[in-house]
């Protein structure tokens, strides 16, 4: 009769055999997360204080460069706006000089034409002073008035840099003004313009000839 040797049985626990790369052959755990080492799953690790701490960074450096340009901006409209008005302040200083002197003129040359239609005057005045009344009343002059800052205020759309209100309106009444009195001596001068015309060609000869033997401009000053 036999016997047989009894058999023992062993279970060993399977690995799996997992390939590294050449350069990791030597120590895996090295690139291995823990979870795929040892067989159970990685619970997603969120920094959340690190995540909040750098996006409140992120916000904080954006609106501090956001109101550190709008204050940079603010002060070159600033700037601006000092130059516009001191440009401003000269053009209205020069239009009042020019506007004085066209109306002390206005008014000599009006004097002049009331001379000129009084007949019994003209009957008793010297050749000169006819002459230079004459030269006096037929002379106008257009008013050079300087609105190049003004109208670039207006073509440029930079005229909302000047803050006040009242400036703004007072520029509007200015060029209001402006506008009438250019329009006013354009009728005087198509006017004188138009009477001229009506003078025969052999008397405006005259006169002219008459002019160069006196000095109308000394007389007319």
């Amino acid at each position: 009769m036999r016997f047989h040797r009894p058999v023992s049985l062993r279970v060993e626990r399977w690995t799996p055999q997992l390939r590294y790369p050449a350069t990791h052959r030597s120590d895996p755990r090295q690139t291995l997360p823990p979870g795929l080492l040892y067989g159970m799953p990685t619970r997603l690790q969120i920094p959340w204080p690190r995540l909040a701490a750098e996006f409140l960074v992120i916000v904080v450096g954006v609106l501090v460069a956001l109101a550190v340009d709008q204050w940079a901006q603010d002060t070159r409209d600033r700037a601006l706006e000092a130059e516009y008005l001191e440009r401003l302040l000269e053009d209205v200083r020069y239009d009042l000089e020019e506007l004085a002197f066209i109306r002390e003129r206005s008014t000599t040359s009006t004097e002049h034409a009331r001379l000129v239609l009084d007949r019994a005057w003209v009957r008793s005045a010297p050749a000169d002073s006819l002459v230079g009344a004459a030269y006096s009343a037929s002379i106008t002059r257009a008013p050079d008035l300087s609105r190049a800052t003004f109208e670039e205020l207006v073509s440029s759309g930079r005229i909302d840099l000047l803050r006040s209100r009242d400036v703004r309106e007072a520029l509007a009444d200015y060029e209001r003004i402006i506008n009438e009195a250019i329009g006013l001596y354009e009728s005087v001068h198509h006017g004188i313009l138009w009477a001229w015309e009506w003078i025969p060609p052999h008397q405006v000869e005259e006169y002219e000839v008459a002019c160069r033997g006196t000095n109308p401009v000394s007389y007319t000053h």
